[in-house]
């Protein structure tokens, strides 16, 4: 896959090329899920971060913690949690953060497809965003910028 850097931090593939690709993938693979526009949508822009060759989290993450797994990727862990109880058929992890911790497209909802925070210390994985729009345009809005940035003091700090 051929790799950008992206401002010295982020290392993203090339977006897939189309949607037929993506459902392609999806059964390509057999994991009996089905895509969604916002899925298409993200994996159009980019195919997920490169964790080749040393790269740390902090090079990486796309929010913080949390750094964008490719389609094939997404479908990996899916199929190593597929038989896990505290997972549910149907969530598709789109973000990782490398110990087992991910952000997963609900697939599965009848209210559309939320975004969960699975944590694989937890029992319960509560919806996070009401959708993967919702995440992304928090991701972009100005201030989720500049606050996700910047490390944020608290009183008390030295």
């Amino acid at each position: 896959m051929r790799m950008i850097k992206v401002g010295d931090r982020r290392y993203l593939g090339w977006g897939l090329t189309s949607a037929v690709l993506i459902l392609a993938t999806l059964a390509a693979l057999a994991t009996g899920l089905t895509s969604s526009a916002g899925l298409e949508s993200l994996y159009g822009w980019r195919n997920g971060t490169s964790t080749a060759g040393g790269v740390t989290l902090d090079d990486i993450h796309i929010f913080p913690g949390f750094y964008l797994l490719s389609i094939q990727d997404a479908i990996a862990n899916y199929r190593a949690f597929a038989t896990d109880s505290r997972w549910t058929p149907g969530w598709l992890p789109l973000f990782a953060n490398g110990g087992g911790d991910f952000y997963v497209l609900d697939l599965t909802s009848s209210s559309g497809s939320p975004v969960r925070h699975f944590r694989i210390e937890e029992p319960e994985h509560p919806i996070e965003f009401g959708s993967l729009r919702a995440l992304l345009t928090t991701l972009a809005e100005p201030r989720a910028r500049s606050f996700l940035r910047r490390p944020q003091r608290l009183p008390g700090d030295g």
